[in-house]
């Protein structure tokens, strides 16, 4: 079945690549403001999934629980645990190929701490161009702060008295440290947050749980998984034959990907959309941190 929100996985391991600029060496290790491209040009990522053409690959850093930069970013990851479904993830991780725009970044999460649990990987697409013009203060907010974000993003414009009344007295510090980031605006007691558009960067979160056998399972986490995903996926080694597994899923709003087909083609993605929870919010912030740091490295 057709995986959701215009996302087409492909079922060859060929790779169409009208869209992919030949002059890029890397996505996924943007520039910074200034003269930093030789910086950018001197990186080389230790694990990485590729987009691979005739003429050059593209490589996209992986963040799990080995990354030297995880506490930096603020991010917490669960150990590995040895099992079918960790080399099946690790399998489609290095085979996986992705095809996104040109000036979009590919930054891959594995077994991130997260509010509902630890989801197997969370594909983030998000545009350098907007975060770049981002206020380096951003790097000091906390997950609170983005809860604030999220609820002024959904709200718009509101007091302060709401703000205490919804998040308790703490929220006069993340006011401080969201007005001192540039994501909102006071005047006297009304807070209004900048238009979402600048402060959000993320084009696709895309969620995926391994499953090698219990695939209702699998198929009630990717639902959950929903409400910080833009799209969510079960990966088997093979679809089971005899179920409904595909109307299942279809009704839940999930996709199905296998091994046989790890081709993920985003070049024609959905128009950009709003955060649907903090985690959203939190997702975003953490793909921009890890390319700074990795920079600053």
């Amino acid at each position: 079945m057709p995986p959701t929100d215009g996302l087409t996985a492909c079922s060859s391991n060929k790779l169409c690549a009208e869209d992919l600029d030949p002059s890029n060496r890397m996505i996924g290790l943007p520039s910074l403001r200034g003269d930093r491209n030789q910086a950018r040009d001197n990186l080389t990522p230790t694990t990485t999934v590729g987009v691979d053409t005739a003429a050059h690959t593209l490589f996209h850093n992986i963040l799990d629980s080995q990354s030297s930069n995880s506490g930096a970013i603020g991010l917490r990851f669960r150990q590995p645990r040895l099992g079918p479904e960790e080399l099946l993830v690790q399998e489609f991780i290095r085979d996986l190929r992705v095809h996104i725009p040109v000036g979009y970044r590919l930054t891959l999460f594995k077994e991130p701490g997260i509010e509902s649990g630890f989801p197997d990987l969370v594909i983030v697409v998000w545009d350098w161009q907007t975060a770049e013009a981002w206020n380096p203060s951003r790097r000091f907010l906390t997950n609170y702060d983005f809860r604030v974000i999220h609820y002024l993003s959904q709200s718009g414009q509101c007091s302060r008295r709401t703000l205490l009344g919804v998040f308790g007295p703490r929220v006069r510090s993340s006011i401080e440290r969201l007005e001192a980031a540039e994501m909102i605006s006071a005047c006297g007691d009304m807070i209004a947050p900048a238009d979402w558009s600048s402060l959000y960067a993320t084009k696709h979160i895309i969620a995926v749980e391994a499953k090698v056998s219990q695939w209702r399972q699998a198929l009630n986490q990717a639902f959950q998984n929903q409400w910080f995903a833009t799209s969510s996926f079960v990966l088997l080694s093979r679809l089971p034959g005899g179920v409904a597994l595909a109307d299942e899923a279809e009704a839940l709003g999930v996709g199905l990907w296998t091994m046989a087909n790890n081709v993920l083609d985003l070049s024609a993605m959905a128009q950009h959309r709003q955060p649907s929870s903090y985690a959203s919010w939190l997702f975003n912030e953490w793909a921009w941190r890890a390319a700074i740091v990795q920079l600053e490295e």
